[in-house]
This record gives C-alpha cells, structure tokens and sequence, in this order.
C-alpha cells in the first residue's frame, strides 16, 4: 500500500468487525442448516431483514455461523437481544460469541538478542503498559 496524500497508514484488526458467531451446541441437522437458522434465529428471534446483514457463513471446523452485520447500531441491537433471550429457544441452543474486539491489537517484537527470554520481553510490556 502506498502512503501518500489522502492515504493514511492502517493497522490491522484482529477481529471481524460487527460479527456474532452462533456455535451449535448439537451436532443435529437441524441447528446445522442455513436455512433452519436463517429462518428461526435471523429472521424470527432477531427480525433481521437482508437490509441488516452482510454476510452468513458457514464455519465447518467450528460448527457454527459466522453473520456480520451491516453496521454497529444493528450490531448492537442484536447483541443486546443475544443477552436478553439467551435461555429462550432457538437461541439456547447455540453458543453466542462476540467475534468483534475493536481494542485487541498485536504487538510484533523483534529481538536481536538471542539470550533475552520471553518472559523478560513480557515482564517489560507488563512494566510499560502500567
């Protein structure tokens, strides 16, 4: 990426912004189904319309459905009603994990010095970080 004028620098995220991952608790065909899901968790528990929601993914190695949302007002609606309606079915059958962590940030440390530990490179962020 070239930096210029009108370019600014980004650092990268580690997250998925305004994402919810809906974690099948069973491995039933049911919860496994998109159009299951859509139907009673999108559409019927949330009221989400095709307007709120950019993109449902099927993440196989997880068992779950990965849904981004369009924006963070939705994003929040949503994982306020995740709270709420936590015991009530269908969303008691799914595990909700919050997949946005916009203040997560990775920190890469070169060390030059083969004899430094990593418990000393960490005791030296936890120093700073204070």
């Amino acid at each position: 990426m070239t930096e210029g004028a009108g370019h600014e620098r980004t650092i990268p995220r580690v997250g998925l912004r305004c994402t919810i991952r809906f974690q099948a608790r069973a491995a039933e065909e049911r919860l496994t189904a998109r159009t299951g899901f859509c139907r009673s968790v999108i559409m019927g528990l949330l009221g989400l319309t095709v307007e709120n929601v950019r993109c449902i993914q099927w993440n196989q190695q997880e068992k779950a459905f990965d849904v981004t949302l369009m924006d963070l007002n939705v994003f929040n609606r949503v994982a306020e009603t995740c709270v709420k309606e936590a015991g009530v079915s269908p969303l008691s059958d799914y595990r909700v994990v919050n997949l946005d962590r916009p203040n997560f940030r990775v920190v890469t440390v070169h060390m030059y010095n083969q004899f430094v530990t990593d418990q000393a490179v960490g005791f030296f962020w936890e120093v700073m970080g204070r």
